[in-house]
C-alpha cells in the first residue's frame, strides 16, 4: 500500500510539471526577454485589448493569419515568448506553435493583467487599429 502511494504521488508530481510546461511567471518572462539575444515577443490579445496595453517591443499577432505569417519567417528553434490578456489565449497559441514544430516557445502565466499588477513595463498609450 505504501509503495502504491509513493508511485501515485510521483506520477501526479510529474504530470502537473508537464502540464505547466512552457508557462512562465512574470519575473522569468521578463528575465528571458531582457537577457536572451534572439527572442520573438508575440502579443496575441484581441484588437480591443491590444489598444489598451502592450508589452514594449512586441509584434502583434492577435489573429491566426497574422500569427502564422509571422512565425513562418522564423527558425523553429527561435525563442518565442507569447502573451495575451489573461494567459488563456497565449496558452492555446503555445500549443499551436508546438504542434507546428516550434521547440522553444513560452507563454506568460496570468497574461498582461498579472504583468501590470506586478509593475513590469507596459505601453498603455491608447492607439487605433484599422
Amino acid at each position: 500500500m505504501r509503495y502504491f502511494l509513493v508511485i501515485t504521488l510521483i506520477f501526479l508530481f510529474f504530470r502537473s510539471e508537464a502540464s505547466g510546461q512552457g508557462e512562465l511567471l512574470c519575473c522569468d518572462f521578463y528575465r528571458i526577454l531582457n537577457t536572451s539575444g534572439n527572442v520573438l515577443l508575440l502579443d496575441v490579445q484581441s484588437k480591443e485589448e491590444y489598444q489598451k496595453h502592450r508589452i514594449p517591443d512586441h509584434i502583434y499577432a492577435g489573429q491566426k493569419s497574422i500569427l502564422l505569417d509571422v512565425v513562418a519567417k522564423v527558425n523553429k528553434k527561435t525563442k518565442i515568448l507569447v502573451y495575451c490578456t489573461e494567459g488563456k489565449r497565449s496558452a492555446s497559441v503555445l500549443e499551436i506553435l508546438k504542434k507546428r514544430g516550434y521547440t522553444n516557445v513560452f507563454h506568460l502565466k496570468g497574461g498582461i493583467i498579472k504583468w501590470e499588477k506586478e509593475s513590469f513595463p507596459v505601453d498603455s498609450t491608447l492607439i487605433e487599429i484599422p
